[in-house]
């Protein structure tokens, strides 16, 4: 197993610091791993990492897992605040999934976005479906997010049908594709599909910039 942990902190190295992903790794060793990524190529680094995390360990521990933690944060934030708070944001994830995954915006105000879920890639294809929808057509009205948290609670009395058709007009009338509007429509058996729709506009909005 010792042996599988290092080979998995190597491969998770050489995906990381890629030419793909541009990351740089401060820490690789045993199960945990810490680096710092570009926002354009996070989403994608957590994925692969992932991946070659199970690939390192799949002949000794068939189906092991990771949960995983992405921070975005401004860069006038402290290196100490902002790995202290990565490392919270990592065990609120494993305590609500194992594996799972959470995301989350820091400005310099506070927190703007969190979004914490399964690990499930169907989800994060949807939420990179979201990003790129966004990148496209440029940063989407806000208004959109707060009407559909406005109305969270009784979208979910709805059956699923007939969510999923209310919040792919809602996204159109708003002017999103209708991939976009698809991908959150999907999202939506999510309970926290807004939290996803936030976290996708910031890395629309900024991944423009």
């Amino acid at each position: 197993m010792s042996e599988a942990l290092a080979d998995a902190g190597q491969r998770q190295r050489a995906v990381i610091e890629s030419r793909e992903c541009l990351g740089k790794v401060v820490y690789a060793g045993g199960d945990d791993l810490l680096a710092l990524l570009p926002l354009v190529t996070a989403l994608a680094a957590a994925r692969k990492s992932y991946a070659a995390f199970q690939q390192a360990t799949a002949d000794v521990v068939p189906g092991a897992s990771v949960s995983t933690a992405l921070l975005f944060f401004h860069v006038s934030s402290t290196l100490q605040s902002v790995v202290a708070a990565a490392q919270s944001l990592l065990d609120e994830a494993k305590t609500c999934h194992r594996p799972g995954i959470a995301i989350s915006v820091l400005h310099r105000g506070g927190e703007r976005a969190r979004w914490i879920s399964a690990w499930n890639e169907e989800k994060i294809d949807l939420i990179e479906t979201l990003v790129r929808a966004m990148g496209d057509e440029g940063a989407l009205s806000a208004r959109l997010a707060i009407g559909l948290e406005r109305d969270r609670s009784e979208l979910k009395t709805l059956d699923e049908d007939w969510r999923r058709m209310e919040v792919a007009r809602r996204a159109i009338r708003h002017g999103m594709s209708e991939e976009g509007a698809q991908a959150l429509a999907t999202l939506s058996a999510d309970e926290h599909h807004v939290d996803a729709l936030l976290v996708a506009r910031f890395l629309a909005a900024e991944g423009a910039r």
